[in-house]
């Protein structure tokens, strides 16, 4: 009779999962591992989802730095076109500041109309704030002055964040 409890009890306790004669549990080399691996995932994540953010970063950069120059290119535009009412003949008909390009102009004739070539001057991505390098046309293509450099107003723009991007060229250089 005792036997055929221990085969009973036996039997239940292999049918919920338990073990006769062991705790149930994690050993402690079993959760070292489990950690271990882990933090070796972890670690090599950590870069992959760096370079996702400069790269979403630099991208940005790219974009506003093209709606500037296309808002640069549309501006003198319309003043060689007689729009904006500067003497083509002695103006070189580039914005004087990226703040002219937000508040627009009247063309001539046009009382209530303004023509406008930014909605805002658009963020830098890396320096977090809205001052851009400017170069005109007296300046070296590839100066960092820092602002305005002639009498024509602007002819390009830069970011006047430092560094260099995933592809290894200089941000102000783009």
């Amino acid at each position: 009779m005792l036997n055929n409890r221990w085969l009973a009890n036996a039997g239940h306790r292999l049918l919920n999962g338990s073990k006769p004669d062991r705790e149930s549990g994690f050993t402690l080399l079993e959760l070292i591992i489990t950690l271990t691996v882990i933090a070796i995932l972890a670690a090599g994540t950590v870069p992959v989802v760096h370079n996702m953010i400069r790269r979403q970063k630099e991208l940005e950069l790219r974009r506003n730095l093209r709606e500037i120059r296309q808002a640069i290119d549309a501006y003198q535009a319309s003043c060689v076109k007689g729009e904006a009412g500067f003497d083509k003949e002695t103006d070189d008909c580039y914005p004087p500041s990226l703040e002219a390009m937000v508040k627009g102009f009247n063309p001539p004739g046009k009382v209530n109309e303004t023509k406008r070539f930014l909605r805002r001057v658009p963020l830098d991505p890396f320096t977090q704030n809205t001052q851009w390098g400017m170069r005109s046309m007296e300046d070296d293509p590839y100066s960092t002055g820092g602002g305005p450099g002639g009498k024509n107003g602007i002819f390009d723009v830069y970011t006047t964040a430092q560094g260099k991007a995933l592809d290894g060229s200089d941000y102000s250089k783009w």
